[in-house]
């Protein structure tokens, strides 16, 4: 499946298992260019998540040892056709598009390891993929607000909000869970 999707657009497609390779192929791009500037990459986003429905736009985590010694990588990733969007309305992070203004293909988070963006970003995917029943509610509320809001991504993403936040309390018990039962 092709990725790209307008700006300010609001389109879902079925999960595509393809992604996770075009993840991979990013991946080894990233840290050619970046080497030992960066400390891991993840995918994350809905496109991570097998079964989601997802906007057709990768979304990529990198995480660096410090958000404000990043001038250098920033410099790195635009000269490589990245368009820096400074935190984009999230402090502790920084975020990047890459794609034709008709239809951006990825999405760039840069973090510190242990921020709570970061930490958000990976705690959601894995909850997900630990819960298919989650997949299946997050599925139906996107598609409801795809229909309604299919022209107004802010209004969109605000309208998962909620359900965002039940899922990181969920990530959140399950972790305490397996902390407590490991102790036993």
């Amino acid at each position: 499946m092709k990725l790209g999707l307008a700006a300010g657009k609001t389109q879902l497609v079925p999960y595509d298992p393809n992604w996770a390779a075009l993840f991979r192929e990013e991946q080894k791009l990233l840290i050619g260019w970046l080497g030992p500037l960066i400390l891991d990459i993840q995918h994350v986003g809905s496109t991570a998540i097998p079964a989601c429905l997802a906007k057709p736009i990768l979304d990529l985590s990198i995480s660096v040892a410090d958000l404000q010694s990043t001038d250098g990588l920033i410099q790195l990733l635009s000269n490589q056709g990245w368009e820096f969007k400074g935190e984009a309305g999230i402090p502790g992070r920084h975020f990047l598009i890459k794609g034709p203004p008709a239809g951006r293909t990825h999405h760039l988070h840069i973090a510190e390891p242990f921020s709570r963006v970061r930490l958000n970003h990976l705690n959601f995917r894995d909850c997900l993929i630990a819960h298919p029943d989650l997949v299946q509610q997050y599925n139906d509320l996107k598609r409801g607000l795809a229909k309604q809001f299919a022209d107004d991504v802010e209004t969109y993403t605000q309208g998962k909000a909620a359900f965002i936040e039940m899922v990181l309390a969920r990530a959140e018990r399950d972790w305490r869970q397996a902390i407590a039962q490991d102790h036993h």
